[in-house]
């Protein structure tokens, strides 16, 4: 439209445009004026596709490098023991090397329900486990105890002691960690027994963990 605004100007023979002539030549420039405009929207909206196609790829390549750099891996076992004390759930004590036995004993406490807790207490129940993520670290399976007292869970969980048999392992490592808990204060409990094996059994499973009862 400049240019033609100019044209305008060079014919005029380079003096002021009057009144008169701008109306002559006005109907041209009318007429170029949605010529002009349809071209200026083009450029715009070839401007913001690009941009918003180099804002897609900038989010893309973050994501892609965020996933690579960032995303979260296995859990490696603790050289430590892990000490874990959920209030009023449960309270747990995991030899070194024996983090990874968490999630079982986290799914346990959750597959027991607060009338199963109340229904009485145990005695400790032993068991060897074979779990796949404790085996993918070293270890072919680890020795748990658990036990109801007063509604809350306690587990111990440690590694086999070629010195000693299985039994023996677990029953001294948890007697160790019981006595340092208030003692019971009701009677033991077959149906609480029944519910506490019943819940472990199902955690083991969703876990797709092997169990087996140590008993004397």
């Amino acid at each position: 439209m400049l240019g033609i605004i100019s044209g305008v100007m060079v014919m005029s023979g380079g003096y002021s445009c009057r009144f008169d002539i701008c109306l002559k030549f006005m109907p041209a420039i009318l007429a170029s004026l949605p010529v002009s405009l349809g071209i200026w929207y083009l450029q715009l909206e070839l401007i913001i596709r690009r941009t918003c196609m180099l804002e897609t790829l900038t989010i893309i390549t973050l994501c892609v490098l965020g996933l690579i750099f960032f995303r979260p891996g296995k859990t490696e076992p603790l050289n430590s023991p892990l000490v874990i004390n959920r209030i009023g759930q449960f309270n747990a004590v995991l030899a070194p090397m024996l983090n990874l036995a968490q999630p079982l004993l986290e799914n346990v406490s959750r597959q027991l329900g607060e009338q199963e807790r109340q229904s009485g207490n145990t005695a400790s129940l032993y068991y060897k486990v074979s779990d796949k993520e404790v085996k993918s670290h070293g270890k072919n399976y680890y020795l748990l105890a658990a036990t109801l007292r007063d509604g809350v869970l306690y587990f111990q969980a440690t590694a086999p002691d070629e010195k000693n048999g299985d039994f023996d392992t677990i029953r001294g490592f948890s007697d160790t960690e019981m006595s340092r808990h208030p003692e019971a204060t009701a009677e033991h409990s077959k149906a609480a027994e029944n519910a506490l094996n019943g819940a472990i059994q199902t955690a083991a499973k969703e876990r797709s963990s092997t169990l087996t009862p140590l008993v004397q």
